[in-house]
């Protein structure tokens, strides 16, 4: 069973709510048994059977000249599905959403389907603490709109060596690369398997915001998919359903955490509840810091983590590398917006944190929080540590 999973995802203000919405899906499902003769529909989902590949549109809204579709990719091997919230453009709503549909297949399934049937392309290797051989897959640079001068083929030579710094163990990495202009402002998303990059999306402020446009606005779009080869790639050991109910545990034992010779128990507490030692030494030391960084919302953080290990050199890594590390970070964003802890009580647990204790250091010392930067998150773990 494929469980389907609806992250936020951000438009701009919508002009129109569509009247019904099981009918505009319906739309988006009928383009693309266009695309794919073969695809069926079942139940909200529609389904290409020789690569049991499903596919969900939720429509968010348009009108006459734009729709905004957002769209998934389930399959067996993805630990994450391929997330797309795409905006068609046209002269009428059916051409909108014929405009989403085609966007779609360029950026996303076609890239996905190549990998699956392995088509002949390059490979890249990178390393954590092992090596992981990736196939590379790309679309095309597309584009709305019109500006002066002349359109890159690729992003890869202004982005493709600092993502390869980004790729770990999981066998399959999606980055999403757009950019739009509209007067003056500027709109620049990186995204990994669906995560912000601030980092990757700060490399391109330069470019776009030279672009001269002759239009009102301008875009520009391109995916890669890298997809670990079968010798390379380790199967995760726990699934995100797993992560996400030991982070609920860890978060309700770190608020039952008052003082640091309880503080000094909780790596323990948390390898037996998860009866793993990496996953429950990431718990410990990712959560503080995850809780430090909504208390000093402010702060400019960097997308490194740091693996410490006692007489070893620290190993430099981003927080893209390590399985985990996402789920727990949504995990917190959810719980803290639901659940609406305390101030007091978030400090709690955020003071466990070494940014914390330097950051409040620096305050106290008289320094302004938007003049501190930090590059990002440090880790101690033992010799038995595995990195997933």
């Amino acid at each position: 069973m494929i469980k389907r999973e609806v992250d936020i995802v951000f438009f701009r203000k919508k002009k129109k709510e569509p009247e019904n919405l099981v009918e505009e899906t319906s739309l988006v499902y009928q383009y693309l048994s266009e695309l794919y003769e073969d695809g069926q529909i079942q139940n909200d989902a529609f389904v290409i059977p020789e690569h049991q590949i499903y596919i969900y549109a939720d429509v968010l809204g348009g009108d006459e000249t734009m729709a905004q579709v957002v769209f998934q990719i389930h399959h067996e091997s993805l630990e994450d599905p391929i997330i797309d919230p795409v905006c068609g453009l046209g002269l009428s709503y059916e051409e909108c959403i014929r405009d989403a549909c085609d966007n779609f297949n360029r950026h996303d399934v076609q890239l996905f389907i190549g990998a699956l049937e392995k088509d002949k392309t390059k490979t890249v290797i990178i390393k954590t603490l092992e090596n992981h051989a990736f196939d590379v897959y790309e679309s095309k640079v597309s584009s709305h709109g019109k500006r002066e001068g002349i359109m890159l083929e690729s992003f890869w030579n202004m982005l493709g060596e600092q993502i390869l710094k980004r790729l770990g163990n999981k066998r399959c990495y999606w980055i999403k690369i757009y950019c739009a202009k509209m007067g003056r402002k500027s709109d620049i998303e990186v995204r990994i398997n669906d995560v912000l990059s601030k980092e990757l999306s700060d490399l391109l402020k330069d470019y776009v915001g030279n672009w001269d446009c002759i239009d009102a606005y301008h875009t520009e779009k391109q995916s890669f998919l890298f997809y670990q080869k079968d010798d390379t790639y380790t199967p995760p050991v726990f699934t995100k359903e797993q992560i996400v109910t030991y982070t609920k545990k860890a978060i309700h034992m770190y608020e039952k955490c008052e003082d640091k010779e309880e503080y000094k128990k909780l790596r323990v507490q948390l390898i037996k509840l998860c009866k793993d030692e990496s996953l429950g030494m990431e718990l410990f030391g990712f959560i503080p810091e995850l809780y430090c960084k909504h208390v000093f919302s402010d702060l400019e953080c960097g997308e490194q983590l740091f693996l410490i290990r006692k007489g070893e050199p620290t190993v430099e890594l981003y927080q893209s590398q390590v399985r985990s590390f996402s789920y727990i970070d949504e995990t917190i964003r959810k719980y803290l917006k639901n659940e609406e802890p305390s101030q007091e009580l978030i400090e709690q647990i955020a003071q466990f944190s070494a940014n914390y204790r330097a950051i409040q250091k620096a305050l106290d010392e008289g320094d302004d929080i938007k003049e501190l930067y930090t590059p990002g998150i440090g880790y101690f773990v033992k010799e038995n540590y595995i990195l997933r």
